[in-house]
């Protein structure tokens, strides 16, 4: 498990070059079809869109090694 100091949390923007997507796009799968994007992390009180950089580093594995979303 990581510790606090280990953890860094992702903004839209960094999340849209990691996955070379557009901001919009992600605006608009975060509330329509959020199965399609990494797990967003939330904090209590806050809207921002925000996801765990090892979240992503986890999903972005998966698709890796597992049948994609449109494969199942």
């Amino acid at each position: 498990m990581s510790t606090i100091n280990e953890l860094k949390i992702l903004t839209i923007e960094e999340l849209s070059g990691i996955l070379k997507m557009e901001v919009g796009t992600i605006r608009t799968l975060s509330s329509k079809s959020p199965e399609y994007l990494p797990p967003r992390f939330k904090m209590p009180g806050r809207g921002k869109l925000l996801w765990l950089e090892q979240d992503v580093i986890e999903w972005i594995n998966n698709c890796r090694t597992n049948k994609t979303i449109e494969d199942k």
